[in-house]
């Protein structure tokens, strides 16, 4: 994403940034209605070559040290998985569910074609042609 529009991001969400170097650093601070205690989450990012911004989404944590309630670690989570969605680019278009077939109908029809197509071996026994070797 681009880099300005993500630190924009960050932000509006209230990280502050804690380290400036090419790897980035941002703290947030969670507070917790459990314990009124201040939990900080950190989320690190590197810039990229074409100038853009990558977040290490899955490296995102807590202090090593601190016991994270599991209200405070949900809210993280949330957060986190907002700012994620925000940082793809619009262009990248996902399929509704997450397959190549839209519906079981739609497998099932594929299914089919493929069982009626040939393998490697019988088109080319047809065809008199030799297969390429192995890799």
């Amino acid at each position: 994403m681009d880099k300005e529009k993500m630190l924009q991001q960050f932000k509006d969400y209230g990280f502050e940034q804690v380290e400036y170097l090419g790897n980035s650093t941002f703290r947030l601070h969670i507070m917790s209605d459990v314990t009124g205690a201040s939990y900080p989450l950190y989320v690190k990012t590197a810039t990229s070559e074409k100038g853009g911004m990558f977040v290490h989404f899955e490296e995102a944590d807590f202090e090593e040290n601190d016991t994270v309630p599991l209200q405070v670690r949900s809210a993280a989570l949330d957060m986190l998985k907002e700012l994620k969605l925000l940082s793809v680019p619009p262009s990248v278009e996902k399929n509704n569910n997450g397959s190549m077939a839209r519906d079981l109908s739609e497998m099932k029809k594929l299914g089919k074609e493929m069982s009626n197509m040939k393998t490697g071996t019988q088109q080319l026994e047809e065809e008199n042609l030799i297969p390429d070797p192995l890799q």
